[in-house]
């Protein structure tokens, strides 16, 4: 199987997101390629340590963020619970959402 890439550049400006926005890029990085993640930072203006990193726990890229230096949060699922989970996060030590909804609230917290 390939390893995953990214996707591609999107920028999506949300007040849920903290007014800063979401990015989603295709530039033929693969996670958890450094690149990657110092494209993300760049695209987003922000330093590392302000930057959360959302994912499913694929293709390793939330350890890949914590090397980046950035904040990581695992995801199980978008939608309601009975939705189709998807991802590794089972393997992730480190903090875990049930929905991608939860974001808004798990990133209040964090200020």
């Amino acid at each position: 199987m390939p390893a995953p890439r990214s996707h591609r550049l999107a920028e999506k400006p949300s007040e849920r997101a903290g007014g800063r926005g979401s990015l989603q890029l295709r530039d033929g990085s693969v996670k958890p390629d450094q690149r990657l993640y110092t494209r993300i930072r760049d695209e987003l203006d922000a330093p590392a340590h302000r930057t959360l990193y959302v994912g499913d726990g694929g293709g390793d890229e939330l350890r890949g963020a914590l090397a980046a230096h950035m904040t990581a949060v695992a995801v199980r699922r978008r939608g309601p619970s009975a939705a189709l989970a998807f991802g590794d996060s089972d393997s992730w030590s480190g903090p875990v959402l049930d929905a991608a909804e939860q974001v808004p609230a798990y990133l209040a917290g964090l200020r």
